[in-house]
């Protein structure tokens, strides 16, 4: 298990590890309003690379019942849990981009920080977090608050975007 909600859990295929490059933020409008944050830190995976499940009945191989997604924007559809509410990816609706940015903030602590390891990791956090990816909207930069965060890519890590 990758992200667990009260009803949504979300399994990844594949290594996480050297990722960095995959570690993205974004600093829209869009992106600030739904997460309620400065910005969106994202860590960018392969459609194909994931599977949804649910607590409740559903068939295989199709999104759960209380997985609930929306047209934010032109560019893109974004997906939430209906039950608690927690906001689980943002999606190209360019259908050749073949990507998802899921919301770093929902993956379990087990994986993000290795809270209850029993073998003492300390879980994915840089992979999946560290900024090494795109930066979109900096443009967007907060004076002051968000124009010298290395996150950001404010040190060099990855690459930078006035607009996406």
């Amino acid at each position: 298990m990758f992200t667990s909600l009260s009803n949504i859990s979300l399994h990844l295929s594949g290594q996480l590890t050297n990722t960095q490059h995959q570690s993205d933020t974004c600093q829209c409008t869009l992106c600030r309003r739904q997460t309620g944050s400065l910005f969106f830190t994202a860590h960018t995976i392969p459609n194909s690379a994931f599977t949804f499940t649910s607590s409740e009945s559903s068939p295989p191989n199709t999104d759960p019942p209380t997985l609930k997604i929306y047209k934010a924007s032109q560019w893109g559809d974004r997906a939430f849990c209906s039950t608690c509410g927690s906001f689980l990816y943002w999606k190209s609706t360019d259908p050749y981009d073949g990507t998802l940015g899921l919301a770093v903030g929902t993956i379990d602590p087990l994986y993000l920080f290795g809270e209850g390891a029993e073998d003492g990791s300390k879980g994915f956090g840089l992979a999946l977090a560290g900024g090494g990816g795109y930066h979109a909207w900096c443009g967007n930069e907060i004076p002051g608050v968000t124009d010298g965060i290395g996150i950001l890519g404010c040190d060099g890590r990855g690459n930078r975007a006035v607009k996406n």
